[in-house]
């Protein structure tokens, strides 16, 4: 669980330099919790987040 954690913190921290917003941050960490990668990777994908922590 708190690997989870770390890769939250890590995440949310990448999204705010992106400069994403607080809705996108909020249903991102719902969707994470949810279990959901399809839309998830979606996210990532739009967000090109995916680039910055090198998945």
């Amino acid at each position: 669980m708190s690997r989870d954690k770390t890769r939250i913190r890590s995440i949310v921290k990448s999204m705010k330099q992106l400069g994403a917003s607080k809705y996108e941050i909020d249903e991102y960490m719902c969707l994470y919790v949810l279990k959901k990668p399809h839309v998830i990777a979606q996210i990532r994908k739009k967000a090109k987040i995916f680039r910055s922590e090198g998945w």
